[in-house]
């Protein structure tokens, strides 16, 4: 499914290599919006990745060049931990994006709290999407964190299917 990154690039710049988000709560950098917070920049995990060692992404953040090579590793990593959790490749893809929008830890906790309360948690669809924990319920940008993470999943997937061969 190789299509799928086009679609989180769209998604999150529209493709545009100078793109950024400036809200109260983040910053978002260039083609995959790489995200910067008061407690959280994904600069420095990014740089921890033998690829990316030499990036001096203080004098550069929207280098495309690294900011493509970034989300390919990315999704790379957080498909090798969920994939062996879903049903499926579409299923992996989806807890993928999530991960790569609200992290490994979101996935994970979803994935506890599913099991605990007997929901589906080899999928994410009709299972992991229903698991947010009362702790998503926090407004992010005007709605309940738990919406925007379960949107992200099919948002991708519908703006990837024109990269589709």
């Amino acid at each position: 499914m190789q299509y799928i990154p086009c679609g989180q690039v769209e998604q999150e710049s529209e493709w545009n290599p100078k793109a950024h988000l400036h809200t109260s709560r983040e910053d978002g950098y260039g083609l995959v919006q790489m995200t910067v917070t008061k407690n959280f920049n994904i600069f420095k995990s990014a740089v921890t990745m033998k690829p990316l060692r030499k990036w001096d992404w203080r004098k550069d953040p929207y280098n495309p060049e690294n900011q493509l090579a970034f989300l390919v590793l990315q999704d790379k990593t957080s498909w090798n931990n969920v994939r062996k959790w879903m049903r499926d490749d579409a299923e992996g893809w989806k807890a993928t994006l999530v991960s790569y929008n609200a992290g490994l830890g979101r996935v994970m906790k979803r994935r506890t709290y599913a099991i605990a309360k007997g929901i589906p948690h080899d999928r994410w669809t009709g299972g992991l999407d229903q698991a947010h924990t009362p702790g998503e319920t926090t407004l992010l940008y005007g709605r309940p964190m738990w919406k925007a993470v379960n949107e992200y999943p099919a948002l991708i997937f519908k703006k990837a299917e024109k990269y589709r061969k």
